[in-house]
């Protein structure tokens, strides 16, 4: 279940922590607004452990910055980069992998890993008042994995599995309202 906790954990604190870093981040490009984001789950998401770990409904803020067609998504100290073109279209994908656990000769398993593709594609109005769109996170295991012990249903050799099935994904359908012009957090 700890795990579980983690790999919820990772999918529910905006995920920035988790995308890399640009150089003095806070001064990047100019200001898009800040937001105050509110996420509901789509219920038809195949990753029902995710889902149903999510708070309802599921708030943060963000700021948004942009330097051409290069946005800056912050919701901690360090931002995601993906695009906003002119349009308002913004979008966002990037991806983690997660060790699981290690080879356990105990319990006769192999090493689990698990790649989370996280997807973010919506639009800001023209005003910038409002934002809108999708957030998806999509679960897999990495290519020879053996993740038996955590994957499938209720078993002997399995517990407590975290998930029911893989590959997975869980989406969010999201809107935001503009709080100011705000500054990315430190």
């Amino acid at each position: 279940m700890r795990k579980l906790v983690c790999l919820v954990g990772l999918a529910l604190v905006g995920c920035s922590d988790y995308f890399g870093s640009a150089k003095d981040a806070r001064a990047v490009g100019e200001s898009v607004g800040a937001y105050a984001i509110s996420a509901q789950a789509d219920p038809t998401s195949t990753c029902a452990e995710i889902i149903n770990a999510a708070p309802r409904p599921w708030t943060f803020s963000v700021s948004l910055r942009k330097e051409g067609e290069t946005a800056y998504w912050f919701s901690s100290a360090e931002p995601v980069v993906g695009t906003l073109d002119k349009a308002g279209t913004l979008s966002f994908k990037t991806s983690t992998r997660t060790l699981v656990h290690d080879v356990d000769k105990k319990r006769e398993l192999g090493a689990c890993a698990i790649v989370r593709i996280d997807e973010f594609v919506g639009k800001v109005s023209d005003d910038k008042q409002t934002l809108t769109g999708t957030l998806r996170y999509a679960y897999q295991m990495e290519a020879g994995s053996d993740c038996r012990d955590i994957v499938g249903p209720v078993a002997p050799e399995r517990p407590s599995p975290q998930f029911s099935v893989m590959p997975c994904d869980a989406r969010f359908a999201v809107s935001a309202t503009r709080t100011g012009e705000g500054l990315p957090p430190r």
